[in-house]
This record gives structure tokens, sequence and C-alpha cells, in this order.
């Protein structure tokens, strides 16, 4: 089990914030920024987006042609078959689940849970962050086989499990082992959100951007906490 896939979710049609994956920090849409991190991983080997067949996202399959950045288009409505299907095309393995809800994902966190995964499997079936929290909120993913995942689509009936990636296997203890992966003390913080949802956090997003970027692309977690107390967004 070797080849590793990361794919990130991401439409322009998000309800709450429209286009948001491609609004921009630092004179960069955050979708690159965020493909960018991931692919610091030092595990992952292919790094797709899963965009949809719908004509609104012709804008992110532009984008990911103009940024030499792997792309998949299928369902809007059933993320889960978009996903998997994505997986299958770029022969993944191993599939570790992203959203472009997170453009600061920190790729120590991604290798965190992936070597966790390649230590452990068989004896669990995936690892994640997002069933107990202990990251701050941006900081989410789950990985897993894409066997498995494959799997969750075929079982998968109800509308809450395809809308949602991951969910099925979460939601199915007797049939899944978890392996839950715990914030070390100096990012650990549940409470802080650095997830893209609503302007308010692309605002605080590109603020950190606007930052630290220049001086350090690298720029960590704690990097981001700690500009966080200074703002006073946080109190430690």
């Amino acid at each position: 089990m070797t080849r590793i896939v990361a794919t990130i979710e991401a439409r322009m049609g998000s309800s709450r914030l429209p286009g948001k994956v491609l609004k921009e920090a630092v004179g960069k849409p955050l979708l690159l920024l965020m493909v960018e991190r991931v692919r610091r991983s030092r595990y992952v080997d292919e790094v797709v987006v899963a965009t949809t067949t719908n004509e609104k996202d012709e804008a992110i399959v532009l984008f990911c042609q103009e940024n030499n950045i792997s792309y998949f288009r299928g369902s809007e409505e059933n993320v889960l078959e978009r996903v998997v299907e994505a997986g299958q095309h770029y022969q993944a393995e191993v599939s570790v689940l992203l959203t472009g809800d997170c453009p600061l994902i920190d790729p120590y966190v991604i290798d965190q849970h992936i070597s966790a995964f390649l230590s452990t499997y068989p004896h669990i079936d995936y690892v994640t962050n997002c069933e107990v929290r202990s990251y701050p909120h941006g900081l989410d993913l789950i990985v897993l086989p894409w066997k498995t995942l494959a799997e969750s689509l075929e079982l998968a009936t109800i509308e809450p499990f395809r809308e949602h990636v991951g969910w099925y296997v979460c939601r199915h203890p007797e049939r899944y082992r978890r392996l839950d992966i715990i914030a070390p003390p100096g990012i650990s913080n549940p409470f802080f959100r650095i997830t893209l949802d609503y302007q308010e956090d692309y605002d605080r997003i590109k603020a950190i951007y606007e930052a630290l970027y220049h001086q350090n692309p690298q720029l960590t977690t704690v990097d981001i906490l700690e500009y966080a107390h200074k703002q006073g967004w946080i109190d430690s």
C-alpha cells in the first residue's frame, strides 16, 4: 500500500461564501496556497482537486490547468462518489481526505496522520482528528484505504453520507476501527477557527497569510497560533 493521493473537495457554489476557494491572499488564490502546503507532505504522491461538472466550476478547472494541478470532475451532490472516482482515476491506494475549507492545512499534521495510519493498518481502518477535537478548526483530515472509501460508497444509502465524505466510515464504529490523532500541547486549540466558511473567516485567513507568508512560506500552525495570540484572537 504505497500510492497516497490527497483529494481536496472544491467548488465555486458555496452558499455562505461563494467562490471562496479562489479568493486571494498574498496575490494567490487560497486553493493554490493550500495545494502548495499539501505538496510539502513527505508522503503524499499526488494532490488532486475534486471539483464538479457544474458550469460554475469551469473556473476551478481553468485554475488547475493554468497551475499544473491534477483535478477530477464529478457529481456536485454525491461528493463521496466524486472523491471515490477521483481516487480511482489517480490510482490511489491510500486516500487523504481534505476540503477546500482548510487553506492553512499543515503538512506536518498531514504527515503525522499518514505515518500513524501506515504504522497501524490493518489493525485500524482509518485515522482522523475530526471526531475527538483537539486541533484548531481548519486542520481537519481523514486517512484511510481507498478501497474502504469505495466500499462506503456502496453502503451509503442516505444523503448525509454521500454529501460528507468519510461520514459513513466515521458513523459505523461496529464496522470500522478508528485511531484518533490528538494535537500536541503546542498546537492544541480546538476552539480556534482557521477554516473557511464565512467572510470573517476569509478576513482572518488572509490576514494570517499577509502577515506571515512572505517571511516564511512554510508557516506552521505554531506560527499561526503565535500570531493569533499577538492579535488578541486567543488567550494562549
